[in-house]
């Protein structure tokens, strides 16, 4: 078989073949499998996996040592820059506010993580839409006039930069700094994947399809953590904060249907049909056309992955359950406790004559019965005399507030 030779640049656009700019997703699929076959029959070479893809590396990548040391100093910036919030800023801030202990601890992280997210989402917005370029609502756009070691836009390369050292750094912050969760793996899978995107996409001009990617997933982490971090603060001085706790449920609707709507559905004609058949149209050839749409279709794979974890917190929410981020990594015993104390006290508070049914109090039993030693010294000391005076007092509004106490005196 004859090598294949990546293609240099596209097709002028009065050459473009004819294509449907808006096909159902049925219809998507079917493009997206046929030039993805094409194109695998095509570069099918004895060598293709290896010796194939340096060559073309080497002939087309446009990558500068100053732009990876650009890059790794970013990231240290990202780090330190963290670091010096966190203590000086965040931890005061979280200990002004008397947020709870295991509150605090997950503060620092959210915080910085909004930031991060609305001040990149914000950039990404400024070049898709405010600098007269249309690449969002035109797939074919994000070709046009492509060549081999084209010019990327400052305020493009800008952007590039900045994601590329912040998830050099998100990868030693998953691994170092962050609470481990459920999907730590998955997650510097993710961060991987993330980084080779970027980094190849730059080093192939690919830029523009690029950035279109940054835009469609940043939007959905900011209502991410901007929900975590008012769920942080709901609990102030041993207050519940109401409002707190209504804007941290608009966040996770907004989140949710943010993640849909975006990374879900719009995913699939702004990117994957960009990148897996339009590419092919304008641009006959072009290189590592299986590798980025490999690393696309991946992606893709794990926004539909955490998903699950989405919508089963939106069953909890519906169900009447605590919310808490589902991916932590705590034991079952300690997850049905705080579900059972959760919709125990719920019921008590709904009921105004305070009046308690069966279930509220076998949901409190579980709090008032946990072994010793999961409980502090001073709490088994003082188990059986609360008890008795519990059983001499309304099963109402005086229990759940012994038992809060209690809930306190572990999670705190």
């Amino acid at each position: 078989m004859e090598k294949f030779v990546a293609g240099e640049k596209c097709l002028p656009p009065s050459e473009w073949p004819a294509y449907d700019p808006q096909p159902s997703y049925v219809e998507l699929l079917k493009l997206i499998y046929k030039s993805f076959k094409t194109e695998w029959v095509n570069r099918q070479t004895s060598n293709w996996a290896v010796v194939d893809f340096v060559d073309d590396l080497k002939r087309m990548s446009s990558l500068t040592l100053d732009d990876l040391w650009a890059t790794l100093i970013v990231a240290i910036v990202f780090t330190i820059m963290r670091s010096a919030l966190t203590e000086w800023v965040f931890k005061p801030f979280a200990r002004y506010l008397q947020l709870r202990k295991c509150d605090r601890g997950k503060f620092p992280e959210s915080v910085f993580k909004a930031l991060y997210y609305f001040a990149s989402f914000s950039y990404a917005c400024y070049i898709l839409f405010g600098v007269g370029d249309d690449y969002f609502t035109d797939p074919a756009f994000s070709w046009a006039g492509w060549a081999r070691h084209m010019p990327v836009p400052q305020v493009t390369y800008g952007l590039y930069i900045l994601q590329l050292g912040f998830y050099i750094h998100a990868v030693y912050g998953v691994l170092v700094l962050d609470a481990r969760r459920k999907d730590t793996l998955v997650m510097i899978l993710h961060h991987v994947i993330t980084l080779l995107l970027i980094l190849f996409s730059l080093a192939t001009r690919y830029h523009r399809i690029g950035v279109v990617v940054m835009g469609i997933h940043d939007i959905a982490d900011i209502f991410l953590e901007c929900g975590k971090l008012t769920m942080s603060i709901r609990y102030r001085g041993k207050k519940f904060d109401q409002i707190a706790d209504y804007v941290s449920t608009f966040c996770f609707v907004m989140f949710m249907l943010s993640w849909f709507v975006f990374r879900l559905v719009l995913y699939l004609p702004s990117v994957l049909y960009s990148t897996g058949h339009i590419s092919m149209v304008i641009c006959p050839n072009g290189p590592f056309y299986i590798f980025f749409n490999c690393l696309l279709a991946a992606l893709y794979a794990m926004n539909v992955y955490w998903f699950q974890f989405i919508v089963y917190a939106a069953v909890r929410i519906l169900s009447g359950t605590v919310v808490k981020d589902t991916r932590e990594e705590t034991t079952s015993e300690e997850d049905s406790d705080m579900e059972a104390v959760n919709q125990a006290l719920h019921r008590v508070n709904r009921n105004e004559q305070g009046e308690s049914d069966e279930h509220t109090q076998m949901g409190l039993q579980r709090v008032l019965k946990l072994p010793e030693n999961k409980a502090p010294p001073e709490f088994a000391k003082n188990e059986s005399q609360e008890e008795k005076d519990i059983s001499q007092l309304p099963p109402g509004r005086s229990a759940s507030q012994t038992a809060n106490r209690r809930l306190r005196q572990r999670h705190t």
